[in-house]
């Protein structure tokens, strides 16, 4: 009996300890983001990623800020692109800068007539924040940037809504919210369905450990200490809310958000809709694999759905 209960006690503080790392690993904000084009899966794009970040910082953009619902202070660029009423709100990844996920794709969006507003989502850059909540809170500073626009553009402008990787998963549950009437579309690339979906997926594929109990455990001290619940929303049910045109895009060899989460989504959405699978793209990778049909697919699904 007693060596059971030693046992059962180490088991137990292992479980603490995996729990605790687990929790400050993927939720607590890090000092600086990871630069994940930095692989050798990347290398052959590296110079169009230095061209897209060099594209940011070389125009002109002014620094923008606001608060959120729960009080942080979050930052963001407004590119202004001359008399134009449509603007383009862009979500950053997990652990990532707008200038780096939108870099290649930010001169195209801007040469189509759009201003584009790069955000900084809570806990990262230049944003406030400790914890993030992958989408679950990030929706409704979404609905917030919306109301920045609108102030400054009007209401009677266009607002398209762009996430990539955890981007795609704020925008999409954001869809779930009541959206102001002038929000014409949204461009959800590699998003994933739910956070609880997506740490069962990294458990088993980085860590090869089941979802039981660490994922019930981490939960739990989410909860507890970040104020969020990792099945609290998904995107998922969003979709099944939503009444704004979507189109999901997904590379076809991405192994970090299995493509499968982008069609169930898809599966779900009760509004307009469509889906672009890139062969050979893995995570994040669509639009610099397929470069001409992504730009052909986004120009055509944008001037579709303005008004302006």
């Amino acid at each position: 009996m007693k060596m059971a209960l030693i046992v059962f006690a180490f088991l137990l503080l292992i479980l603490i300890g995996a729990t605790v790392y687990f929790f400050v690993f993927a939720i607590v904000r890090r000092k600086e983001p990871i630069d994940f084009t930095s692989s050798e899966k990347w290398a052959v794009f590296q110079e169009q990623i230095k061209k897209g970040r060099e594209w940011f910082e070389n125009n002109a953009y002014e620094k923008v800020e606001i608060k959120s619902y729960d009080g942080l202070r979050l930052c963001g660029r407004l590119y202004r692109n001359v008399d134009s009423k449509k603007t383009l709100l862009l979500m950053h990844g997990y652990h990532s800068v707008g200038t780096n996920d939108f870099g290649c794709v930010g001169d195209f969006y801007f040469g189509l007539g759009f201003n584009l507003l790069v955000v900084d989502q809570r806990a990262h850059g230049e944003s406030e924040g400790k914890y993030i909540t992958f989408g679950v809170r990030e929706r409704y500073d979404c609905i917030e940037w919306i109301k920045y626009l609108n102030g400054v553009f009007g209401e009677d402008s266009d607002i398209f809504l762009d996430g990539i990787s955890m981007g795609a998963a704020t925008v999409l549950m954001a869809s779930g919210l009541d959206l102001p009437k002038n929000v014409r579309g949204i461009i959800a690339d590699c998003g994933f369905t739910s956070p609880h979906d997506i740490f069962c997926h990294v458990l088993k594929k980085s860590y090869h450990l089941p979802p039981f109990p660490l994922i019930y455990t981490t939960d739990l001290l989410s909860r507890a200490v970040a104020g969020f619940g990792f099945r609290e929303y998904s995107t998922i049910e969003a979709m099944k809310k939503n009444n704004v045109p979507v189109i999901f895009v997904h590379g076809a060899d991405d192994d970090f958000v299995p493509t499968r989460m982008s069609r169930e989504c898809y599966d779900a959405c009760t509004a307009e809709k469509q889906i672009t699978i890139v062969e050979g793209a893995d995570h994040g990778m669509s639009y610099l694999c397929d470069r001409e049909n992504c730009e052909r697919q986004l120009k055509e699904f944008l001037y579709t759905h303005s008004t302006k």
